[in-house]
């Protein structure tokens, strides 16, 4: 059986008065989690770290298929 996991949405009421509840459920719950828009959002130091020495990973969004429709909200 399949469960729900904690999902990155800055929509959630109260999340921008405090995010920190909501960012320690994505650490403890899903530290490596695809968004909605399809970009990968870490939440644990070593994650992050381990992302910044791969050198398949680029924050160049000109290699990133659909960031024009990303960026536009779409």
């Amino acid at each position: 059986m399949e469960t729900d996991r904690v999902t990155y949405n800055p929509m959630t009421p109260g999340y921008f008065a405090d995010p920190y509840p909501h960012y320690a459920d994505l650490r403890a719950d899903n530290p490596v989690h695809v968004t909605k828009f399809g970009f990968v959002m870490l939440s644990r130091w070593h994650d992050v770290i381990a992302a910044y020495d791969d050198s398949r990973l680029s924050r160049d969004t000109r290699q990133w298929d659909g960031f024009a429709d990303w960026r536009r909200g779409s």
